[in-house]
């Protein structure tokens, strides 16, 4: 490990007695660094059993869900150090059945940091399973084959296994008693243990593979160690496909285990001639004081410089009650909040506490019941950034500040930005806003992000 990369360990301590301690992970790294990042699958709510392996289904809905809150901590632990200028390694090490791995793999798979797995094998031999290794050439893991099963079926299997064989017979079993019939099957098995190079040669040959597959529903079957589970759904492109199903391997036969939907379609929202914004802001006595009125005038200001029909409403005491009210009554198209937050949410007023932080959850709960008609959330709070990833499940664009903004800073952005929203689209608006800045010598530009959701290219939003 480079001497610059600063380690952020993740513990699938899903077994009561077989779990990797934190100090062992930390020992298992090249010049054992002080380890200050820890993310763990018990801390997210995952089930616990003697081998890690969840039993029922509803443990493994409750697996699923502890993943995805995992795979979310872990990037917002790194997208907070790298904004700090600080380069990340991802450290993978634990007890888990291996559709586990596979889901935290499909999770992380837009994961731009390097990742490597810890893995002992059952002879207590130590592996460091690095997914950035480069591969020798000339060398293979094992070659690609394919079967036909079903033809009028649209389904397709993967089977991926080192040193054991996934039978013929075991995914025929399977499509009997989970009633698929899969088109074809496609494997990758190598019959040799996986060593440190071979797992690189693995990886190179599961993306390569992976990428010839067709759209549509895919069923992964699994035969190893951790480690390859995770390569495997690291190299999904999770929008290529319907549905992506991990069976549990129980023995001799497979079982459903973990099944995880792509993310849906994007609701066709027609373009209104009015530019619909609401500005909503916060100041409560219990925090610093922030100068909300100008912020508010600047939009204003913006707004009142384009070209478009536009509607503004000002909320200048939000506490939870008129933000749903507000939402339900105005419908619209932005929302824009000013105050105070990070990344545990953002906060808003209240008469019975000294304020309230609505957490990324809650605030993207409220999107989906209530604010059907949002399509750009801008949020002018530290650290409000790291919310994208929650909110994006509703809204098509968010705007946020991975970090501290100057006052002058933040208020030139809503002037700009504002004016080009409507005629321009949210990139460009976005971008011409942040060029101003830079032109004015205003630092801090490079602390407002944009981010689109999933399937959605961030040009395309136009409200």
């Amino acid at each position: 490990m480079s001497s610059r990369e600063t380690p952020i360990l993740v513990r699938l301590d899903l077994s009561d007695n077989k779990s990797i301690s934190t100090p062992q992970m930390s020992a298992r790294i090249p010049g054992r660094p002080h380890v200050a990042h820890v993310v763990t699958a018990l801390e997210c709510g995952a089930p616990q059993s003697d081998d890690g392996t969840p039993k029922s289904p509803g443990e493994w809905a409750a697996c699923r869900e502890a993943m995805r809150r995992l795979a979310g901590e872990v990037n917002r632990i790194a997208s907070k150090l790298r904004d700090q200028g600080e380069s990340v390694r991802l450290w993978i090490g634990g007890s888990a059945g291996l559709p586990v791995f596979f889901q935290l793999g499909v999770e992380l798979s837009g994961w731009s940091p390097p990742v490597t797995l810890l893995h002992e094998d059952r002879t207590g031999t130590q592996y460091r399973f690095a997914l950035d290794r480069k591969a020798p050439e000339g060398a293979y893991f094992g070659e690609a084959t394919r079967e036909v099963h079903a033809a009028e079926s649209s389904e397709l299997a993967l089977s991926i296994a080192a040193v054991g064989t996934i039978t013929q017979q075991q995914i025929l079993e399977y499509e009997n008693t989970s009633t698929k019939g899969f088109k074809e099957v496609v494997r990758l098995r190598s019959p040799d243990k996986l060593s440190e190079e071979s797992f690189a040669i693995a990886c190179r040959e599961l993306e390569q593979t992976i990428a010839t597959l067709p759209s549509g529903a895919l069923t992964a079957f699994l035969l190893g160690p951790g480690p390859l589970a995770f390569a495997a759904g690291y190299f999904l492109n999770r929008k290529r496909f319907t549905t992506i199903s991990a069976p549990s391997y129980q023995g001799t036969s497979y079982a459903p285990a973990m099944v995880l939907a792509a993310p849906g379609p994007r609701r066709q929202r027609r373009r209104s001639t009015v530019l619909s914004v609401v500005h909503f802001s916060a100041g409560p006595k219990s925090q610093d004081r922030l100068d909300l009125r100008a912020e508010a005038d600047r939009i204003e200001l913006g707004l009142g410089q384009s070209k478009r029909l536009k509607d503004l409403t000002r909320v200048d005491k939000t506490d939870p009650d008129s933000f749903i009210k507000t939402l339900r009554d105005k419908k619209p198209s932005v929302l824009h909040f000013s105050g105070h937050g990070g990344p545990d949410g953002i906060v808003f007023e209240s008469e019975d506490h000294p304020h309230v932080t609505i957490s990324p959850q809650q605030l993207a709960t409220a999107l989906k019941h209530h604010g059907e008609t949002v399509e750009v959330v801008v949020l002018n709070a530290c650290y409000s950034a790291y919310l994208a990833d929650a909110l994006l499940e509703h809204v098509d664009c968010v705007i946020g500040m991975s970090g501290k903004i100057d006052d002058d800073a933040a208020l030139a952005f809503a002037t700009d930005f504002y004016r080009d929203l409507g005629s321009k689209g949210a990139y460009a608006a976005y971008e011409n806003a942040r060029n101003q800045m830079a032109m004015k010598r205003m630092l801090d530009e490079e602390i407002i992000t944009i981010k689109a959701a999933p399937g959605m290219e961030v040009h395309e939003v136009m409200p």
